[in-house]
């Protein structure tokens, strides 16, 4: 099951929620632990509204709490980074080779930059 949502509009929400409302809605519970800035001061709220908040809670803290598991994951983050800088950079040189033999093939340059997204400077140094 999937959920889409808008989160600003949650926050305002979740922020007005009453612990019955939360009693109701488990998903008002997720959200308010992902967009809590302080878990300490929900902390109970939640796991009174949502009991697997209990053990989700718990992990979090264990999670938080081990540096090993913390480097980890921060390793993980920065790999996750660099794979995406890595995979821009190599869409732009494809937008720049496909630019490059369009123009070898004589198309419009407004055509190619419209079409690749590259700037008409960017087309005509190609």
């Amino acid at each position: 099951q999937m959920h889409i949502l808008e989160v600003q509009r949650f926050i305002e929400i979740i922020e007005k929620s009453t612990i019955d409302e939360l009693r109701k809605n488990k998903l008002l519970t997720w959200m308010k632990f992902f967009t809590s800035k302080n878990l300490k001061a929900i902390e109970k709220e939640l796991k009174e509204a949502n009991p697997i908040m209990t053990k989700v809670i718990e992990e979090y803290k264990r999670f938080t709490s081990d540096e090993k598991l913390m480097r980890a994951y921060d390793a993980r983050d920065a790999f996750l980074l660099g794979q995406k800088m890595m995979l821009n950079r190599e869409r732009e040189e494809e937008k720049k080779y496909i630019a490059k033999n369009l123009k070898n093939a004589g198309l419009d340059i407004k055509f190619i930059s419209e079409n690749t997204g590259l700037s008409i400077e960017e087309v005509e140094k190609l």
